[in-house]
């Protein structure tokens, strides 16, 4: 009888084995697709980067033709008219032509600031602006001596990012939405003694 129990037991254990050698294992399940919604929102930035200083030097061809460089400044001369006793026909009418009598120097400076924007107002744009609401012209004043004052305007926009710029299309934030300077129109008739004449220049950006 004994005997018998282990036979029986025997036989079922290689049932067992049998049915978990050989049943499938239970399938994989893989659940549908759910959309869920992802809002990002990205501030809008308006930067603007200029050079920390604008350095000018006038040349002697800027100031009249015929000047000769002597050191750090220039000299020229010329001759005309007939001088005696009874009088002279020396013409004191100066020489330098562009200076004075409504006459100025006009200097371009490039790539002056950069600018970027991510406005999402595309029809309005961005806006560069010299010298925004400040009364023109623009006095700089000589560090010394203090005498004299040189007058200075904003020349209009000529086009290709030179002075205001009005409606430029956004770019974003890794493409500059514009590159860009200034013409200056420079004048020297308070400009009295050589030397350095100082003060300021304002750039403004804006998106409205």
């Amino acid at each position: 009888m004994k005997n018998k129990f282990l036979v029986i037991a025997a036989a079922t254990t290689t049932a067992l084995g049998t049915a978990l050698v050989w049943t499938p294992a239970h399938a994989q399940i893989t659940g549908s697709d759910v959309s869920v919604p992802l809002n990002i929102t990205v501030p809008e930035v308006l930067f603007l980067k200029t050079v920390s200083q604008i350095n000018l030097t006038i040349s002697a061809t800027d100031i009249a033709n015929g000047l000769v460089t002597n050191g750090t400044g220039f000299y020229g001369s010329s001759q005309n008219g007939t001088a005696s006793t009874s009088g002279s026909s020396l013409d004191s009418t100066s020489p330098f032509t562009n200076v004075g009598n409504g006459k100025s120097i006009q200097q371009k400076i490039n790539n002056v600031y950069t600018v970027w924007s991510n406005s999402p107002r595309l029809a309005k744009g961005v806006n560069i602006t010299f010298n925004k609401g400040i009364t023109t012209p623009v006095t700089l004043n000589p560090a010394s001596p203090n005498t004299g004052g040189l007058n200075y305007t904003i020349v209009a926009s000529s086009g290709n990012g030179d002075g205001d710029q009005i409606g430029l299309a956004p770019k974003g934030l890794v493409i500059p939405t514009q590159t860009g300077g200034v013409t200056l129109s420079l004048d020297l008739n308070n400009a009295t003694t050589a030397g350095t004449y100082t003060g300021v220049i304002t750039i403004t950006a804006d998106a409205p």
